[in-house]
């Protein structure tokens, strides 16, 4: 059984024609990360929200834990946790970190001495048991996800949906959520990352899926997807925009190169290394840049797969 799992899941919000979501059907095995790719605007957020029980679905089923969102909606809110794409909307700006965690912590009838010993840990482990009496809006854009995240998991739920945990952040704040994200896994926590950060997704993830105007494109798991592109190469090239279709128009004219990416251009090549030398012959005054591919590149080919 899945930890999580959505099946043929639409949603038309009300007042438009196009739908949010159509026909996605997504799985999570117990215990891994999945990360859900896309752009803005590609039904990540509805997804989550959904599986969160925020959102009714239009037609489909979504389970969380065996529980169906709709019919099981109580079930399934007593072992998540959620965090928003907009962390700090749900939480009062105004009160201190203690006060907001303890409010949180009493919708879940967690009160008294095991609020304190789990509040105490939890902001001691995320380095911020010093700050406690410091009112929410007074912390820095790093701070205030880590709140938000002790928040989400004071009342250890099985299951995490981290809508976008990175997004906003600078490089200190994100390798620090990153590390917490990391950490609740190997406490066994399942947990549903939305992102459109491949570095994010590349770091954190057992298995992926991209979804597009809310269809999903792929899903499988990470391992098999770099497999499948081992002995391929991407190569960048670093031009002003007046050479560009030339550089394209030139590397389409080989059978083992895909365009990826047009300004700047990006190919994904079998052969790297001869096509590269040919290209520098041409091209004098250019730098090229070939490395193995990445999950970045996987992503744009799967776009543009779709797009021909």
């Amino acid at each position: 059984m899945y930890a999580i799992k959505t099946c043929e899941l639409t949603k038309v919000y009300r007042g438009s024609e196009k739908p949010a979501l159509c026909n996605a059907s997504i799985q999570c095995e117990k215990g891994s990360i999945f990360s859900l790719l896309g752009e803005n605007g590609a039904g990540k957020t509805t997804t989550v929200k959904i599986l969160c029980t925020v959102l009714l679905p239009t037609s489909g089923e979504a389970f969380v834990a065996g529980y169906n969102t709709v019919e099981e909606a109580e079930k399934v809110r007593q072992i998540i946790g959620y965090l928003p794409q907009k962390a700090h909307v749900s939480i009062f700006f105004d009160w201190s970190i203690w006060d907001n965690l303890k409010f949180f912590s009493a919708m879940n009838n967690i009160t008294g001495l095991t609020f304190k010993t789990l509040a105490k840990t939890l902001l001691k482990e995320y380095n911020l048991w010093e700050k406690r009496n410091e009112l929410f809006r007074n912390l820095s854009g790093g701070m205030q996800q880590r709140v938000a995240l002790i928040r989400s998991i004071i009342h250890d739920p099985d299951i995490l949906f981290l809508d976008e945990p990175t997004s906003g952040l600078d490089v200190q704040a994100r390798l620090q959520t990153l590390s917490m994200v990391e950490a609740l896994k190997k406490q066994g926590k399942t947990i549903l990352v939305t992102t459109h950060q491949m570095d994010v997704a590349e770091r954190l993830s057992d298995s992926v899926g991209i979804i597009r105007s809310g269809e999903i494109l792929l899903q499988t798991s990470l391992k098999t997807l770099k497999e499948q592109y081992q002995g391929k190469y991407s190569l960048e090239v670093f031009c002003g925009s007046s050479v560009t279709d030339q550089i394209v128009a030139f590397f389409r004219e080989f059978s083992s190169v895909e365009v990826l990416h047009r300004c700047p251009p990006r190919f994904l090549i079998w052969d790297g290394e001869d096509i590269v030398k040919e290209a520098r012959k041409k091209f004098q005054t250019l730098e090229f840049s070939l490395r193995s591919v990445s999950l970045e590149d996987i992503y744009l080919k799967v776009y543009n797969t779709v797009n021909t």
